[in-house]
């Protein structure tokens, strides 16, 4: 007997706490359908944000081509260093000609897209710009620092 008292008292809690919970789904409204107005809403500011990423997707390859494109030289003095922000290159080296035009629209870009947490180091002057096979390359000015060092520490040996 006190065994079924026992069952009886549980069923009588499981019921009471079911009767709680689909009162509280009642009171909060969870069971009626959403808003319209507030779906569509939502739906417009997602796709705009979409929209905004893949526009700034095809600005950063349109971008990161046209990088690519403007290292052709002839000479070393075609050459010279452009320093870029994150997404792209932080340091390149590029064609003379084309260094206004690619620092104006890398600008455009950083307004409108602003991509990255991280930054580029400020300094160029461990890096040189060269042509080598009429590409513009960046060249450590460190090696021949070391070549020189080097240089020096054979004909002391001599």
């Amino acid at each position: 007997m006190q065994f079924a008292g026992v069952i009886f008292a549980s069923l009588v809690f499981v019921l009471m706490i079911g009767l709680v919970e689909i009162a509280d789904l009642d009171r909060f409204g969870s069971t009626a359908p959403p808003d319209s107005a507030t779906v569509d809403s939502v739906t417009a500011d997602a796709t705009s944000d979409g929209q905004e990423q893949l526009d700034c997707e095809q600005l950063e390859s349109d971008f990161a081509a046209k990088l690519e494109r403007s290292r052709s030289c002839n000479t070393d003095t075609d050459c010279t260093l452009a320093r870029f922000e994150c997404p792209f290159e932080c340091i390149a080296s590029i064609s003379t000609t084309v260094l206004d035009d690619m620092k104006r629209e890398e600008r455009s870009f950083q307004q409108q897209c602003n991509r990255c947490e991280s930054s580029c180091p400020d300094t160029l002057i461990k890096w040189r710009a060269a042509c080598v096979r009429q590409r513009c390359i960046m060249l450590d000015r460190s090696i021949e620092e070391l070549e020189d060092e080097t240089l020096r520490l054979l004909n002391e040996s001599s």
